[in-house]
């Protein structure tokens, strides 16, 4: 469901603004669910990458890297798909579990992806980052 969504979005909101020149943004792709899908047996693993690789590949990634243990405090709730309770080996806790997805997210990288470390930054700062990063980048790719 996860893809059919993705290919949906991707197909009728995505590459028809990329063919009016528009800009998109978007706070996701499918990558979060990729690096979860990679964690799973091969046969399902492989499967992701295929029907996920489907979608537009984005000009530009920027990805906001929160280490686990900060993540932690900050949610209020620990859902069971971000905890790992939903894999083979239920024995993960949430900090084990992202450091595992974190390993799989660390695949996707390439010179298109702009690391974020938020470990010490506040707020504020993030957004100037991204807005820094996008108003650099941005005209380079147009």
């Amino acid at each position: 469901m996860i893809a059919s969504w993705f290919a949906v979005l991707d197909s009728l909101v995505i590459q028809p603004c990329l063919l009016q020149g528009k800009i998109i943004i978007c706070d996701s792709w499918y990558y979060k669910y990729l690096a979860r899908f990679l964690l799973k047996s091969t046969e399902l693993a492989k499967l992701s990458k295929s029907v996920l690789s489907i979608n537009t590949k984005p000009d530009m990634v920027i990805y906001l890297d929160v280490p686990p243990g900060i993540a932690e405090k900050r949610k209020k709730i620990l859902k069971p798909s971000e905890s790992g309770k939903l894999e083979t080996n239920e024995k993960y806790g949430f900090i084990e579990y992202q450091k595992h997805v974190l390993n799989q997210y660390q695949t996707f990288y390439d010179d298109t992806w702009k690391i974020i470390d938020t470990d010490t930054l506040t707020k504020d700062a993030v957004i100037k980052l991204i807005v820094d990063i996008i108003q650099v980048e941005m005209p380079k790719k147009m």
